[in-house]
């Protein structure tokens, strides 16, 4: 599965992000927000007195039949990025390479919002599976008027091509994935004309899974071809759309209408995939240059605002409103304001309410920190006291050439410099209030742009996870394990998430099936009784007491400096199979204290800043550093001042000391209570280090990642309360997925994983227990957490060949249970997915487990 994930949203577990994105924080402000979803939730359904049922989330699409919609026209969707590949079998695949290739090429089985899987008649007409000797014989019926790009009909060479590309026995092919496809035997054409007969040598339980997409055998009969072949094109297509322009340095990607496609003729002239990160998508629907675009939870309520409430912009609050000082009354009336000329004063200039200063920041427009319809340019009252600043200056500045050309000159001759200074000021205002009502206009028509779109609200293709390292020497002990899982309420990250989304809260019980699913079971009293009680029970049972003074200090060496850079060094980055061994060496439990101390000063290799601490504590700790560094550099720059400014200098300097060392009685303090509060074994404190992808607080923040910290935030109170140190560790997002949890290098993290309709195919390289290999090292697949058994292993290898529905489902309930118990990933919640829509466009919104109809997309007549 990895690679095949949505985002933190998504080859890598899904990144939470703004979009579905692979593997791609500060909280999300889920106070009024959350209060004016769930006040909208209710009223919604004021009339019926029932709370919203979450099954009418699984799937948000607004239909409509083919012969009420419009032919013809473009439609715009935003993703992340384009696609590194169209070859959805290589490692760097992602979601996007699905949602291209969804378009282009044969999928014989299509998924609906259920989960459950359905023939897709425009290229299988039937497929039969029946027991042959120890597996199966598969017949599948082609539907004879599929024909690729090229001319080629499907056939028999396609399935033989894909067969060995995918097997395993050839290792120039650099697949990520063969599941099921090393279990067939043989391939052949018939027994009639237009079906392909399969032979597998076990019962292959997800054979639908198969050839799923379908690539033309001349990409898949050559590795060459196989590896990079299908970067930026592929040699044939098989759907409504074919592939047209790729632009990667634009980021546009263009599918243009198949007018030799068989099946229902698509309604669009072109599909175009563009690259519009997640925080410049409000700026972009506000544009109009974008109909479809996944977002976050307060994109997502800005859009809607649009349509009824007048965002507030400009003012003193815009992020590039012009330098000024503070409005102070001063002006040469005593009002503030530059003299009134009334000859050249504007007549009959409608106040467009923006040279009045701002009750607060505004909701929907300038100053909220983002980018585009956030960051343009209103500089409202600022303009004012500009020209009062300069009317000031020139005042001064006429005054003083007066005086040095003729220290006796006639008081009028002054009275008539400060006239023009006048002028000029009044002129810069006027210019800044143009620039004002053109913002106006360019919010205005913002709004306008925003008020053609809706959201649409699913729970999305992914679900999160919390992962809990087995190999770190803390929680290689199950029980320590279990004592963390008891100590979470699984109900407060999904309140938080969905209830954000404006959908029901919804916790996860599975880690194989999620609710929409109909096997789906909530497995989470596996773990028996949970709460800070439980939790603390088993704690005390295995040795982990709390004892006076445990989280001072103990297990390192006095002196000893906190690691500023979390990744730096790290002996198994990027090696899969260091994980075990640094984590004997450089855990926080085996001794060796995390990233918590200040960073070193500003410039040094390697550092970075940690914009969120774990606790109280450690910003204490933190900001006391901060200060006296700060001191040092006030003092350093005093030393090459002179006159006042040195004075100030050594002023901020000495506030800055007094300050530091208030901080420093502050950790202290803080470091006497959490002490007392540690739990302690063998003189070791249950010290953990939870990473995460990097915040952002600037106009590029994503608030996948805000959300990823909104939940870590939850989970680090809660552990807290049981009596766990828990340092949050921010890693490049880059690098998250990538490689710092393959590495093994964390105790605790967030990630997410694709929901999955082949469950007995799909989870095995996720659960599977690791195993030894030569050289010392682990092969753990994609089993991050490091934690599995043999029971788990025998049951997933008995699903995957279990040829009954029921006894199948059974077994993975089983394994699911077994999985639980591990403790090494407990599921949270599902992600939810919100799309932005133009109101007119039909077949196309949230498509949760559904697999979209592109050639359906189109717009109302």
């Amino acid at each position: 599965m990895l690679g095949r994930s949505s985002d933190p949203g998504t080859g890598a577990p899904a990144r939470d992000g703004g979009g579905n994105s692979r593997g791609r924080a500060v909280r999300l402000p889920a106070g009024a927000l959350l209060l004016s979803l769930l006040l909208a939730l209710l009223a919604g359904c004021s009339g019926s007195g029932k709370e919203p049922d979450p099954a009418e989330f699984l799937s948000a699409v607004p239909t409509a039949d083919r012969d009420r919609l419009r032919e013809g026209g473009s439609l715009v969707w935003a993703v992340d990025d384009l696609p590194a590949t169209l070859n959805a079998f290589r490692y760097d695949a992602d979601t996007v390479t699905d949602r291209v290739t969804i378009g282009l090429l044969p999928r014989l089985f299509v998924t609906d919002e259920r989960g459950r899987q359905h023939p897709d008649p425009d290229y299988l007409r039937s497929a039969e599976a029946a027991p042959e000797g120890d597996g199966w014989r598969i017949v599948y019926a082609l539907n004879p008027r599929a024909v690729w790009s090229d001319g080629e009909p499907l056939g028999a060479e396609d399935f033989i091509a894909q067969w060995k590309a995918l097997n395993g026995s050839d290792n120039s092919y650099w697949s990520a994935r063969n599941a099921g496809y090393e279990w067939i035997s043989e391939v052949k054409a018939g027994p009639g004309e237009h079906e392909v007969t399969v032979l597998t040598e076990n019962t292959v339980a997800d054979w639908r899974a198969l050839f799923t997409p379908l690539y033309p055998r001349s990409l898949t009969g050559d590795p060459v071809a196989f590896n990079n072949g299908a970067r930026d094109g592929l040699p044939a297509t098989a759907g409504p759309f074919t592939l047209g322009d790729v632009d990667r340095g634009a980021g546009r990607m263009t599918l243009t209408r198949d007018d030799a496609w068989w099946g229902d003729r698509a309604l669009l002239d072109e599909l175009v995939y563009l690259r519009v990160p997640a925080h410049r998508r409000l700026e972009e629907l506000g544009r109009g240059t974008v109909h479809v675009a996944e977002v976050d939870a307060v994109t997502a309520e800005r859009v809607l605002a649009a349509a009824g409430t007048p965002s507030r912009g400009g003012g003193v609050d815009s992020p590039h409103a012009p330098p000024g000082p503070e409005d102070t009354g001063d002006g040469p009336d005593g009002s503030g304001e530059p003299p009134a000329d009334p000859e050249d004063e504007p007549r009959d200039d409608p106040d467009d309410g923006r040279g009045a200063p701002a009750a607060g920041r505004p909701g929907n427009g300038p100053g909220t920190g983002g980018a585009g319809i956030e960051a343009a340019e209103a500089p409202g009252t600022a303009a004012l006291s500009v020209g009062r600043d300069l009317t000031a200056h020139l005042v001064r500045w006429g005054d003083a050439r007066l005086a040095a050309a003729a220290p006796d000159a006639p008081t009028v001759a002054a009275k008539g410099a400060d006239r023009a200074a006048e002028r000029y000021a009044r002129a810069l205002v006027t210019a800044q209030r143009s620039r004002d009502r053109a913002f106006a206009l360019s919010e205005q028509n913002a709004r306008e742009h925003l008020a053609r779109y809706t959201v649409h609200r699913a729970y999305g293709p992914s679900w999160t996870q919390l992962a809990i390292n087995g190999s770190s020497p803390a929680l290689r002990d199950e029980r320590v394990r279990w004592a963390l899982a008891r100590a979470l309420d699984r109900e407060a990250p999904a309140a938080e998430v969905h209830g954000a989304a404006g959908l029901p809260p919804q916790p996860l019980g599975h880690h194989l099936w999620v609710p929409a699913q109909q096997e789906y079971r909530d497995h989470g009293g596996a773990l028996g009784e949970t709460g800070p009680r439980a939790a603390a029970e088993v704690l005390e049972a295995v040795g982990w007491h709390r004892v006076p003074g445990g989280g001072s200090g103990a297990g390192t060496e006095p002196g000893a400096e906190a690691d500023t850079d979390p990744g730096a060094g790290d002996p198994g980055a990027g090696d899969p199979g260091a994980g075990d061994a640094e984590a004997d060496a450089g855990s926080p439990a085996a001794g060796v204290p995390p990233a918590a101390g200040p960073p070193a000063p500003a410039g040094a290799p390697g550092t970075r800043f940690l914009f969120r601490m774990a606790d109280p504590l450690t910003a204490a700790e933190q900001g006391g550093g901060m200060l006296r560094r700060a001191a040092v550099d006030a003092r350093a720059a005093a030393a090459e001042a002179d006159g006042t400014e040195r004075v100030r200098l050594e002023r901020a300097a000495d506030d800055a000391e007094r300050a530091a060392e208030a901080a420093d009685r502050r950790a202290e303090r803080l470091a006497d209570e959490a002490a007392a509060a540690v739990r302690v074994k063998e003189g070791t404190p249950l010290r953990l280090r939870f990473v995460l992808p990097e915040a952002d607080t600037g106009p590029a923040r994503d608030r996948g990642i805000d959300e990823l910290h909104g939940v870590a935030d939850l989970i680090t109170e809660a552990l807290t309360e049981v009596g766990v140190l828990v340092d949050r560790v921010e890693v490049p997002a880059e690098t998250y997925l990538t490689e710092r949890i393959p590495s093994g290098n964390f105790d605790l993290a967030l990630y997410s994983w694709p929901v999955t309709p082949f469950p007995a195919t799909d989870a095995p390289p996720v659960y599977a227990k690791p195993q030894a290999v030569p050289g010392g090292e682990v092969f753990i697949r994609q089993n991050y957490s490091r934690v599995g058994t043999d029971h788990i292993d025998q049951l997933l290898e008995e699903a995957a060949t279990e040829p009954d529905d029921g006894r199948r489902a059974e077994l993975l309930h089983r394994a699911d249970l077994r999985i639980w118990a591990a403790a090494g990933s407990i599921p949270l919640y599902q992600r939810p997915e919100l799309v932005a829509a133009e109101r007119d466009l039909a077949n196309v919104g949230a498509f949760g487990l559904a697999t979209p109809r592109p050639q359906d997309f189109g717009r109302r007549r």
